[in-house]
């Protein structure tokens, strides 16, 4: 099995509108090549997903949107082929994600936006909701920044400055203890 080019050429390179067919995978690329790297371009890949946006060499790199075989869709920056960066999700339960992720998981601030109208704002970390309530100002590009107040899933509660969706500068945070003592 053999990967199958066709395209533009020059000096030996791929360079310019290009087809790479990919037979031991079955994957199939169809996009611009500049000096024989991939740099804008669809994937369609063996596994159902489809990836349409940018590269660096092999790896999706810049912006880009991709649908998943379970259905979800996502729109955002990708960076060695992980979701980095800001983006949304939407998944097929009707739920929509907007916010950062880093290396392919919600990390950082972020917007989730439930079918039934309910909406979840807060702080993620490694794909799971840290804050569970916040009230303050906010930067308008969904972070939080300046005075506020965060609610913690664990019972924590943080009074006090914000940047860019992290504690920054003076505050308060009280930590709630266990029931064996320990915070």
């Amino acid at each position: 099995r053999q990967t199958t080019i066709e395209g533009t050429f020059a000096d030996g390179l791929l360079h310019g509108e290009g087809t790479m067919h990919f037979a031991a995978r079955g994957d199939l690329f169809q996009g611009r090549f500049t000096k024989g790297e991939r740099k804008t371009g669809t994937m369609w890949f063996s596994t159902g997903a489809v990836y349409s946006g940018e590269w660096r060499g092999e790896s999706m790199h810049g912006k880009g949107l991709m649908w998943y075989p379970d259905g979800t869709f996502f729109a955002g920056t990708y960076s060695a082929s992980l979701r980095q960066g800001p983006g949304t999700a939407i998944f097929p339960d009707g739920c929509e994600f907007t916010g950062d992720f880093v290396q392919d998981v919600r990390h950082g601030n972020g917007v989730l936006r439930m079918p039934d109208g309910r909406v979840a704002v807060g702080l993620w970390s490694r794909g799971s909701r840290l804050v569970t309530g916040y009230i303050g100002e906010w930067n308008g590009r969904d972070a939080i920044s300046g005075v506020g107040r965060a609610l913690y899933a664990d019972g924590s509660v943080y009074e006090g400055m914000w940047k860019d969706g992290r504690r920054d500068g003076f505050g308060f945070l009280a930590v709630r203890r266990r029931a064996d003592g320990s915070s």
